[in-house]
């Protein structure tokens, strides 16, 4: 995780922002990425007010931080970075609303990280999903692409050659360490978080995508939170780009319109 990240995250229970952040341990990487547009972490600054000398950026873009605790400043809930990946799944009980317990499926998914992309049918898909998604997402240089629910980095890998930076969220820890051994970019942030409650601030965005995920969130009520979460962190000028099962007969000879995939995974086909 670089400090510019920092400039994005909220915390997902309340999305105040800035987070503060204690750093224990960084580590000189790769420096990439568009520069920081209302905080500086590094130098706890308001860039607003204060604007950081553009030679610090350049050299802050060069630091992994590795391991380090953000502090929500007023609920005070803190979120732990480990092996450079911030966790950051709600606490329920503080971020109201309706709920479901998604720990049968974060464990179905960690579990199953390691068959996922030896899926045949999977690879199929990618050969049409990928060049329609690069099309429609329309991502620069100078762009903050948000995936959500990015698993073992399918798209993550063909997304982040073509944009400034990438956070990609999933709440399954091991299907985002498979995804950072085959991004080898530097602009890259992988985040353990829900789609549900994401840890961005409003209007963080320029770009946000999300691929065949939608359709693995129980119930209306789930998916509609989602589309609503996606559309508060995205700028006006940004596109927001989808893809889910599709309800036809054809697909009905492949399984019923709702049910649950071998291993537990629920689907349910728009």
């Amino acid at each position: 995780m670089k400090f510019s990240l920092l400039d994005k995250l909220a915390c997902p229970n309340d999305h105040e922002f800035p987070l503060g952040i204690d750093v224990q341990e960084d580590v000189s990487g790769t420096g990439s990425g568009p520069t920081c547009e209302l905080h500086c972490a590094r130098f706890s600054s308001d860039l607003v007010k204060n604007p950081v000398d553009p030679l610090s950026c350049r050299d802050c873009r060069s630091i992994e931080i590795e391991t380090a605790t953000l502090t929500c400043p007023v609920c005070e809930t803190t979120y732990s970075v480990t092996d450079g990946i911030p966790h950051m799944l709600a606490v329920n009980a503080a971020a109201g609303g309706p709920e479901v317990d998604k720990n049968n499926e974060i464990q179905a998914r960690d579990e199953q990280a390691g068959d996922y992309d030896s899926l045949r049918m999977l690879k199929l898909l990618s050969r049409f999903e990928v060049p329609a998604l690069l099309s429609m997402l329309d991502a620069g240089k100078e762009d903050f692409v948000v995936e959500l629910g990015a698993g073992t980095g399918r798209l993550t890998s063909r997304v982040a050659p073509v944009a400034g930076e990438v956070a990609a969220f999933d709440f399954s820890i091991e299907s985002l360490m498979r995804s950072r051994e085959k991004c080898t970019s530097g602009n890259v942030h992988w985040v353990q978080a829900d789609i549900n409650r994401l840890p961005l601030r409003d209007l963080a965005a320029d770009r946000v995508f999300s691929c065949q995920v939608f359709e693995h969130l129980p119930g209306a009520t789930m998916r509609n939170m989602a589309v609503d979460e996606a559309a508060r962190v995205l700028k006006a000028s940004g596109n927001f780009v989808i893809s889910v099962y599709r309800d036809s007969w054809i697909w009905r000879l492949a399984g019923p319109k709702e049910g649950y995939h071998p291993g537990g995974i629920y689907y349910y086909r728009m």
